[in-house]
């Protein structure tokens, strides 16, 4: 039964990365992947797929190709952190600051996207998620944010 439960979760992790991968530069390992998956060999299939990036690793290059654009980036890495310094002290983010700085890193994964990096699609639904759970928690329920 463990076995069977296994098969499908690696199944789902494969058919996400198919979705997501295929049409990037990591398109032979998606391939490789689903190959070894076909003929059951479930311990060089997950090797393969560990291969793959993550949402997490994603997120880090992404965020690591803004840091130029200073004024995102801080927004970022405050949004990371979930808390501000403004005049000198340490204050919690509001919902304004998390939905702006979400909505542009959604504007520059699709730029990456546009560029032909589509591996970064896989971050798009994730930014949607988190953008909608803050625009509808603290701007639209909470009076913006406050």
């Amino acid at each position: 039964m463990k076995r069977t439960k296994t098969n499908t979760e690696l199944l789902s992790r494969l058919m996400e990365a198919e979705v997501y991968l295929s049409g990037t530069k990591y398109q032979q390992i998606v391939n490789t992947t689903m190959n070894l998956f076909t003929k059951h060999k479930y311990k060089l299939c997950e090797q393969e797929l560990s291969k793959l990036p993550t949402p997490d690793h994603l997120s880090m290059e992404i965020i690591g190709k803004l840091k130029d654009k200073k004024h995102i980036y801080t927004t970022l890495r405050q949004i990371c952190r979930g808390k501000k310094i403004h005049d000198g002290v340490e204050e919690k983010i509001d919902g304004f600051t998390v939905a702006k700085g979400l909505s542009s890193l959604l504007t520059h994964v699709i730029i990456e996207c546009q560029k032909g990096n589509l591996e970064f699609r896989m971050l798009i639904p994730i930014i949607q998620e988190r953008l909608n759970e803050e625009i509808h928690n603290s701007i639209l329920v909470k009076n913006g944010g406050e």
